[in-house]
């Protein structure tokens, strides 16, 4: 079980005095494991010290380390706020209200077909059967905050605060999405190494 590992870029690092390479591997059973990918080197300790070089866009591209920080920052503030939110009164009340809605309806079909069609729920009805033990359990290992207005959607319900709160949420997550500023050109196109 060998890798195959090619080279598909090398070139000169941000400040012309190293060498960054970008290799393409993939496993002998890429098939069946998908393990394909890319290795980045940079040769130059100032640029390995203030640069990364990341996917982004399909496209290889030198980032500031300090840039990639404020992106995982971002991410980790929204994650918290997401959180938090899930553990305030208003919303334990809406996930009560929405475990007592989905255990009185009269089978798993009917709280399948209810939480598909609000984009609840993605899986097969076979797989939810499986897996259903009820509305708590299922909203613990299901439900996340980014999900509340659906859930408020669902119970036709209305909650400013809850809903003010997921609009920041949103704007947060967007900026995170964001693509980061590059420094020159981008490295290497990795659209051909994706078919």
């Amino acid at each position: 079980m060998e890798n195959d590992r090619i080279e598909a870029y090398r070139g000169s690092c941000v400040c012309g005095t190293g060498e960054v390479t970008i290799k393409f591997y993939s496993h002998d059973r890429a098939r069946l494991t998908k393990s394909r990918g890319f290795e980045t080197s940079i040769r130059c300790v100032s640029c390995r010290t203030e640069y990364d070089i990341i996917e982004q866009n399909n496209k290889f591209v030198f980032v500031r380390k300090s840039d990639v920080k404020q992106k995982q920052a971002l991410w980790s503030q929204y994650w918290q706020r997401s959180e938090d939110l899930l553990k305030t009164a208003g919303t334990r009340k809406l996930l009560s209200d929405l475990e007592t809605f989905l255990d009185t309806q009269s089978s798993a079909a009917v709280c399948h077909r209810l939480l598909r069609a609000y984009d609840l729920v993605h899986e097969s009805y076979a797989t939810f059967r499986k897996r259903w033990n009820g509305g708590g359990d299922w909203i613990r290992s299901h439900v996340h905050a980014s999900d509340l207005d659906e859930v408020l959607e669902l119970l036709g319900k209305k909650d400013p605060k809850i809903s003010n709160q997921l609009s920041e949420f949103e704007a947060l997550l967007q900026q995170h999405k964001a693509p980061l500023p590059i420094v020159g050109k981008p490295l290497l196109n990795t659209s051909p190494y994706r078919e």
